[in-house]
């Protein structure tokens, strides 16, 4: 029967050495500062959803959704882009808030 000691093992495990040098993380906060916050309809967003996901695809935009949240009665879907002048035309298609980001 083989001992634990039987076995090499590195002096760092490698899945936490692979982030250690690096000083870009990703994130979505920063990368993506520009909002719009959506209420979530009662039954979801249905055919619109897809108007959304086409919307993107037309400007090829990466689509991010952000953790929405639920203030009494509703939910919100946050929407998140780079460039402000996309959050604006987004808004503009779809409703909703903007929130710019805090500088």
């Amino acid at each position: 029967m083989p001992k634990l000691t039987d076995f090499t093992y590195p002096a760092t495990p490698t899945s936490m050495a692979r982030y250690k040098g690096s000083t870009k993380t990703p994130s979505v906060e920063r990368d993506y500062p520009n909002i719009v916050e959506l209420i979530v309809p009662l039954k979801g967003f249905g055919n619109t959803l897809n108007k959304m996901q086409a919307w993107h695809q037309a400007r090829e935009l990466k689509q991010r959704q952000g953790c929405g949240r639920y203030a009494e009665p509703h939910w919100y879907s946050h929407w998140r882009f780079t460039d402000p002048r996309d959050a604006k035309e987004f808004q503009a298609a779809f409703g909703g808030e903007l929130n710019r980001p805090s500088t």
